[in-house]
């Protein structure tokens, strides 16, 4: 069962030959290993797409600090891997209808035990970004079976002293399984029609 970190873990650790764990922090060398690259494992992967079970959407808190050039800023989300785009919700309710890139900026906070800022010129924000999914009942079939072969490429020589075309072989099973995991995803994602943008529509 692929349900959990441990059950993936599992699947890739027989696949090279290696022993099963129990947890992810008992003391093997397995669980160690395991440990210690599962969930960089799957940052990379969520990094790589606009994934819908690792997007989400909300009106970012604006901040009191000011920053030099910029009307207004926000508080960046800590989970937020990848932006997929921004809009005002004065101005649009369409996505299709997104700030500029040149209308906002992300960088470290002034106090930077707080993280990041995003400033913009706009005086309300809503956030549309791939976070860091760590629920792994959310994870389609595909992308797990992705995972494991990244799994193995990644464990396989430091646990078993796996060939290079071993080790190349699941790499290339790898990226066939992440691009119909891609593929699949995109499929079944709902895409909203195309809506006129409201603030063109007045000014007209």
């Amino acid at each position: 069962m692929m349900d959990d970190a441990v059950g993936i873990c599992n699947v890739a650790l027989t696949t090279i030959g290696a022993s099963k764990i129990k947890l992810l922090t008992e003391n093997s060398d397995e669980a160690r290993k395991c440990n210690e690259v599962f969930w960089g494992c799957v940052k990379s992967m969520l990094e790589d797409f606009k994934w819908s079970f690792a997007t989400t959407q909300l009106e970012i808190a604006q901040v009191s600090d000011e920053y030099f050039g910029w009307a207004y800023a926000y508080r960046y989300p800590s989970d937020c891997l990848e932006i997929i785009s921004l809009v005002n919700p004065n101005l649009t309710d369409d996505w299709q209808h997104h700030i500029d890139v040149s209308e906002y900026v992300v960088q470290v906070a002034e106090n930077k035990d707080d993280g990041k800022v995003l400033l913009s010129i706009h005086e309300r924000v809503m956030l549309k970004y791939i976070f860091f999914q760590k629920n792994i009942t959310k994870y389609s079939g595909k992308f797990k079976e992705a995972l494991v072969q990244k799994l193995i490429v990644t464990l396989g020589v430091d646990l078993k002293g796996m060939s290079t075309s071993d080790l190349e072989k699941h790499q290339q099973l790898y990226e066939l399984l992440l691009s119909k995991a891609k593929s699949k995803d995109y499929k079944n994602s709902y895409v909203k029609p195309v809506k006129e943008n409201k603030y063109i529509k007045a000014i007209r």
